[in-house]
């Protein structure tokens, strides 16, 4: 599933953003989930609960810009996708401080959006092609890479903690990490890995999830680890923009 977050605190124009999206995504036979907010501070209270594949902002709220908006999902989310909806194509300027994948004239709103969203489609769908499924007691339940956060060994099974909920799958974390296949996990000690796409911050030893989780790198590994890390933040702004 496609999750997409729509920050605009103009009803109209917010109603119009929902309405293209949903009706584009329906056209490509795609399934997305979108969560739209007027409230910029009900936003930001909620923005570590769940990250969104895209970001759609408004260029000015009461309260924040749309570009301090940016920032704090930069800070927590490195390979999220931002765009702009503008008044002004002054504002492209600005939007490059936070790799925004791309800015929207409102007059041209219809058509921009849509040309927007053609680009990232085949990145979209790339993902949702990306699965692990696990069985057990007559039931069948596929997980999407891009919604596990981390990986954790309890006992004889492997806790897949996702966005919203967790699953327990009964084999080594190697061999689970072996069928992923995926440089986005990243094993930090015998007993974790996590998905780079979620780390916030590597602090000392210490790793912060989006969800405010710590997980510490084993002391043999960090160098490799924080290496790693770097490099893979890197190649994701480079993606962005």
């Amino acid at each position: 599933m496609i999750r997409i977050a729509v920050i605009e605190e103009e009803s109209e124009l917010l109603k119009l953003e929902k309405q293209l999206t949903e009706e584009y995504f329906r056209s490509k036979g795609l399934i997305c989930e979108i969560q739209s907010y007027r409230n910029v501070e009900w936003f930001l209270l909620e923005l570590r609960e769940e990250m969104a594949d895209i970001y759609i902002l408004g260029d000015s709220m009461t309260s924040k810009s749309g570009l301090e908006i940016a920032r704090k999902i930069r800070e927590y989310y490195v390979g999220a996708v931002i765009m702009f909806v503008t008044n002004s194509t002054k504002y492209a300027v600005d939007a490059y401080e936070v790799n925004a994948y791309r800015y929207i004239i409102k007059d041209n709103i219809e058509q921009k959006i849509k040309e927007a969203y053609n680009s990232l489609l085949p990145g979209l769908m790339e993902k949702e092609r990306h699965y692990y499924v696990t069985e057990k007691k007559g039931s069948i339940e596929k997980i999407y890479y891009g919604d596990i956060c981390y990986l954790k060994k309890e006992g004889k099974y492997v806790i897949f903690k996702q966005r919203i909920t967790e699953t327990k799958v009964r084999k080594s974390l190697t061999e689970i990490l072996r069928l992923l296949n995926d440089d986005r996990f990243l094993q930090i000690d015998k007993n974790c890995a996590v998905n780079v796409d979620y780390v916030v911050s590597l602090k000392n030893y210490d790793i912060e999830m989006y969800d405010g989780s710590i997980l510490t790198v084993a002391k043999q590994r960090l160098a490799k680890i924080r290496e790693i890390i770097g490099q893979y933040w890197k190649v994701s702004d480079k993606n962005i923009l």
